[in-house]
């Protein structure tokens, strides 16, 4: 009788647990996910992701179409787009990019840089690039 009582709580005792835990949110169900708990899914796209830049001095733009916070990091070091400028450095949403440089000092020149848009989603750092070049060999 004692063996049938003990069973008897432990039973209960487990069929109690199971229902204070239902009042626990799911961490793996899509109902419970919040911006605090998981990141969220973003986008962010860049047009034109090739420029071709000119012999004078002058600007061209990139749109940014994006429904996040964005940063801008340029890479001009090897062969250096002349007196290169890109601002803003850094945004949220749908901007525009404004590139300046300066003109060609010499009649054969090879110039290239990439500006990287950089944004996170679902956690992740994720990246978008935009070339830049002019070129000119005989």
């Amino acid at each position: 009788m004692k063996k049938i009582i003990f069973i008897l709580i432990i039973v209960s005792f487990f069929c109690s647990c199971e229902k204070e835990h239902e009042n626990f949110p799911d961490p793996y169900s899509s109902e419970s996910k919040t911006e605090s708990n998981i990141s969220k899914y973003h986008k962010l796209e860049v047009s034109p992701t090739k420029i071709q830049l000119t012999t004078s001095s002058g600007k061209a733009t990139i749109k940014i179409t994006s429904d996040t916070e964005w940063t801008v990091q340029i890479n001009n070091s090897t062969d250096p787009v002349n007196g290169l400028k890109v601002y803003p450095l850094s945004g949220n949403g749908n901007q525009t990019v404004t590139i300046e440089y300066g003109a060609i000092q010499t009649q054969f020149y090879s110039q290239n840089a990439v500006i990287i848009f950089k944004y996170i989603s679902l956690g992740s750092d994720e990246v978008k690039t935009v070339t830049i070049y002019r070129s000119k060999y005989y």
